[in-house]
């Protein structure tokens, strides 16, 4: 038989990719060597176009290969490139003919199967793309909200990381730890709808008000339900203040009736609301929050998220610890910023002095 055999190498990574396998070194030259003629369609090279291309040198014993372009005229995604060579030793090929070139036909497989791999990374690159202005819409209402309670500021984004570390305590995996996340970003969204002389009273509300304030939870529900990418943090905001005992709201579901995201967010927003100042009242201590939340088993909260929670807790502190450092470096921020700013006005109070005097 012919000591020349078949083989088609199929080279799923970037070109420029560092690793230094040989069929990836002969893919990266070729495309080094071809991507200029391959820019609008494939190019076909052969034994005898190869041999006095790279001589002696020639990659991997390559006979015949095919580079075809992987995009559009707006999109550039990569390069495919199949090579037939040389049989190398102990390595059976299906045989072939050493007169056997790659034509029409070949190229036309190349080329169908980069159409699909670009749709493909178009398609993912959009996804992305989608992705990243959906959370861009999170912060920029999670950050309206912190503006029109600056006592509450930074509660959302504390209560979104402490329920992620729950989550992944309890076994969710990183997709459904980060749906938790999302929620507890979103969770008081619905505060948006609250009148400001009930969300920002500094005192105890009445029962009227109190039916107002509850409301935030139906609301928010509302806000994002026509936003089909926030579907599935939907049973988060919406029962994030419902108790195991059935007292909670909105929907006064008991036990497992409440979905977990809402169990998770009751005890992560809880804990956040009793250790921070508001208007009418100062920050309670770690240690008496803690206590709260151990009495509070099986009533308000789940005993089970409740052990995660704790299991936690060395998480749960540094996320305090970095909220506290960024609070620190925001305050020093602004006040390097107003002395730069009195600085600039005493120098213009002493140039329209100076220029009063002068005149």
């Amino acid at each position: 038989g012919d000591e020349h055999e078949f083989q088609l190498l199929p080279i799923a990574a970037d070109v420029d990719d560092d690793d230094e396998s040989p069929a990836r070194d002969a893919a990266g030259r070729f495309a080094d060597c071809f991507r200029s003629q391959a820019w609008k369609q494939s190019v076909v090279v052969n034994a005898e176009f190869l041999g006095n291309r790279f001589g002696n040198e020639n990659p991997l014993s390559v006979r015949n290969a095919i580079l075809t372009r992987i995009g559009s005229d707006q999109q550039h995604f990569g390069w495919l490139v199949a090579l037939e060579r040389l049989s190398p030793v102990g390595v059976p090929f299906q045989s072939r003919s050493s007169e056997a070139e790659f034509g029409t036909h070949e190229a036309t497989l190349m080329e169908t199967a980069a159409v699909m791999l670009a749709t493909h990374a178009a398609n993912c690159q959009l996804f992305a793309e989608q992705e990243q202005t959906l959370v861009g819409v999170v912060r920029a209402m999670v950050n309206a909200l912190d503006a029109r309670d600056p006592y509450t500021r930074g509660h959302s984004h504390r209560v979104a990381q402490i329920g992620h570390c729950v989550a992944r305590e309890l076994g969710l995996n990183e997709d459904e730890a980060d749906d938790v996340y999302l929620a507890g970003l979103l969770h008081d969204i619905g505060k948006i709808g609250v009148p400001d002389f009930v969300l920002l009273k500094n005192g105890p509300l009445t029962a009227d008000e109190r039916r107002q304030i509850e409301q935030h939870t139906v609301i928010g529900h509302s806000i994002l339900s026509p936003v089909r990418q926030l579907s599935h943090v939907l049973p988060g905001v919406l029962h994030h203040h419902e108790r195991m005992d059935g007292n909670g709201y909105p929907k006064r579901l008991r036990d497992d009736e409440i979905p977990l995201a809402g169990r998770i967010l009751a005890v992560a927003d809880s804990f956040d609301a009793m250790t921070t100042s508001r208007p009418y009242r100062t920050a309670m201590a770690t240690a008496e929050a803690e206590k709260i939340l151990i009495q509070g088993a099986g009533g308000q909260w789940d005993q089970t998220v409740l052990d995660a929670f704790f299991a936690v807790m060395p998480d749960v502190r540094r996320i305090y610890e970095r909220d506290a450092a960024q609070c620190t470096k925001t305050h020093q921020s602004i006040l390097q910023y107003g002395r730069f700013e009195d600085e600039c006005q005493g120098k213009l109070m002493q140039r329209l002095a100076a220029g009063a005097a002068a005149e």
